[in-house]
């Protein structure tokens, strides 16, 4: 076996053919793992054969002698951290001009084919290594990233004999940039000030890469899953900005809409993933709070609109849309901006309808329903309430999101938020009080009783107790049912059950929860619906059952009240209202369980909260 290790270290003296024939069999022969290990002492000389071809390269235009090197590095660094490691540094200035090469062949494409090579080189410090990191902050640290974008701003103007060659070119460069954006946070992954004209450029990418699919007879290329797996990740990644100013007046959040609809239906086993996450990076966009969500009004509203499209081809898919109904949900941070989309929408009933029809297929598409938690007041609620169609579809959401609840808590969080403000606005605050009966939706509440965030479920039911008691007679009209009252019961219940204050459970949630017993107390007292009325009703002429069911937890819950309040210095508006709350519902309760001879303990626990100061 020839030497070329021995012949290249006079390599000044070899001449061009020579040269090219000693590295392409060095080459060779570095596939061998343990010619890989011997080779480490070589490195050096590598770098400076790289480094003056490069120097003769920018006079003569001729790649050859680097396309060869490159070659051999390539074969150095195949599953070898330890020539990757010789590498990956500044320390010499010969390896900071190898590197400054490197960079400076991205960043003025001379030559396409040595750009190519390059690209097989990279990706050796990403694969079968255990710094994987290392290396990646190492190639953000030289500027390579921002090579790489100007290399993928190159290839978006290139022509291509076909798909599957075009996907093959972009596959490496996606690659390393994509493992990249993972470890180097996005405000240092963007070259200075080119935020959006990088983004824009990687967007450019993913256009191309996915405009063959504008024909639906197109078969996926064997790389499809891999490119776009890489493409969702690196766009999702470098937009998970707190905010950026640069991206303010940009249709950014437009051309992801336009790929989500693009994506085709299947090609990949990873397709739902890379769906969610160019859907996520929409999200990323659209929450920045300088971004200016008003100019897309109009692009969001007409997505949404035309979900139900009689025609397949025109109809939006179902990130699409949803993305388009969050992009919507984050303009309404005001009353006003609530307005202006109100005042756009030409019919809101029938916009609801076709919101409710969406046809959601992935759980993350229901964070739609951010839109509704920030569109929804009197009207908007009345219409949800009211139009049969939208309610069966609402029952459906509920056991989609409480049923994957455990999972997806985000999604029920948003939900949960929903639901509370449909509540206020459709009994509590409601302009059309009577007309809506929450017991006309008992299945949608006694469902969120299967999710296991107890506390969301019960503040809830505290809002729905509380809409009851806006009208006395949804609670004492004779034409209730058994199911009614027993409803009403596990209101009741929910609101007096125990919460000890000294667990994890917030003020805000004892003080809303104080306000739901008051109102009660307060409106059972207004009305004469004393305990004997409650056991009637309520308890199956039970006393006992009130006892267990009522008093005994309502006992509970004062008792660990008032240690709670006991050990508070009441020295912040919080800890004070939480006090002037507690102690005026301890009266009403005095005032409402005096007549009822079984309920001393009660009262006296509720005496010594009023006497707290």
């Amino acid at each position: 076996m020839s030497d070329p290790i021995s012949s290249l270290g006079n390599f000044q003296s070899l001449s061009k053919g020579s040269l090219i024939s000693n590295l392409n069999e060095l080459g060779t022969q570095l596939r061998d793992a343990n010619v890989r290990s011997s080779a480490y002492q070589f490195i050096p000389t590598l770098i400076q054969i790289t480094n003056e071809s490069y120097k003769n390269f920018k006079e003569t235009n001729d790649p050859a002698i680097l396309l060869e090197a490159f070659r051999v590095f390539v074969n150095l660094t195949a599953d070898n951290d330890s020539n990757r490691d010789f590498l990956a540094t500044l320390q010499t200035d010969d390896l900071s001009k190898f590197w400054q090469n490197i960079v400076g062949s991205f960043d003025l494409v001379v030559d396409d084919l040595l750009c190519q090579r390059i690209m097989l080189f990279l990706p050796q410090f990403i694969h079968s290594t255990e710094k994987l990191d290392e290396f990646l902050k190492f190639f953000g640290h030289i500027g390579l990233t921002n090579g790489l974008i100007n290399y993928l701003n190159y290839s978006n103007d290139q022509q291509f004999e076909d798909i599957e060659d075009m996907y093959d070119h972009f596959i490496s460069i996606l690659e390393v940039l994509s493992n990249a954006s993972s470890v180097i946070k996005p405000n240092e992954f963007y070259g200075k000030d080119q935020e959006l004209a990088q983004l824009l450029i990687i967007l450019q990418t993913c256009s191309k890469l996915l405009q063959p699919f504008n024909h639906p007879e197109q078969e996926a290329p064997e790389a499809f899953g891999e490119v776009l797996d890489y493409l969702s990740k690196l766009c999702y990644n470098i937009t998970l900005l707190d905010d950026s100013q640069a991206f303010r007046d940009s249709n950014v959040h437009e051309i992801l809409l336009n790929l989500l609809q693009l994506l085709p239906k299947d090609g990949a086993e990873n397709i739902t993933t890379i769906k969610r996450r160019f859907f996520s990076t929409s999200g990323n966009i659209t929450s920045m709070p300088s971004y200016n969500n008003e100019k897309d009004i109009r692009l969001n509203l007409s997505i949404i609109l035309s979900t139900y499209d009689k025609f397949e081809s025109s109809k939006s898919d179902s990130y699409t849309a949803s993305a388009a109904a969050i992009g919507l949900g984050n303009f309404i941070i005001s009353k006003e901006n609530q307005t202006v989309v109100l005042n756009s929408i030409t019919d809101l009933t029938e916009f609801l309808i076709l919101f409710f029809n969406i046809g959601f297929i992935d759980l993350i598409q229901y964070q739609a329903l951010h839109l509704l938690s920030n569109l929804t007041n009197d009207r908007v609620s009345y219409i949800i309430l009211t139009n049969l169609t939208i309610h069966e579809r609402l029952l459906q959401f509920t056991k989609v999101i409480i049923d994957n609840s455990k999972y997806y808590k985000e999604v029920s969080q948003i939900y949960f938020k929903f639901l509370k403000k449909l509540i206020r606005w459709g009994f509590i605050e409601s302009s059309t009080q009577g007309q809506l009966n929450i017991y006309d939706f008992v299945a949608i509440w006694q469902y969120l009783n299967n999710n296991e965030t107890k506390s969301e479920v019960s503040e809830i039911y505290f809002l729905l107790l509380q809409g009851l008691l806006k009208d006395i007679s949804l609670f004492k009209d004779s034409n209730l049912t058994r199911d009614n009252y027993s409803f009403f019961g596990e209101l009741l219940r929910n609101a007096i059950t125990d919460t000890n204050a000294n667990s994890n459970v917030s003020i805000t949630f004892i003080l809303e929860k104080l306000k739901t017993i008051g109102i009660a107390l307060q409106n059972f007292i207004k009305n004469n619906v004393t305990p004997d009325v409650l056991i009637a009703l309520i308890f199956n002429q039970d006393s006992e059952l009130f006892q267990t069911n009522f008093l005994q937890p309502l006992t509970r819950f004062f008792t660990n009240l008032s240690d709670f309040l006991k050990s508070q210095n009441f020295d912040d508006f919080q800890s004070k209202a939480l006090l002037n709350n507690s102690k005026f519902v301890a009266a009403t309760s005095i005032t409402f369980l005096e007549p009822f001879s079984n309920s001393s303990d009660s009262l006296e626990v509720c005496k010594t909260i009023v006497s707290i100061d």
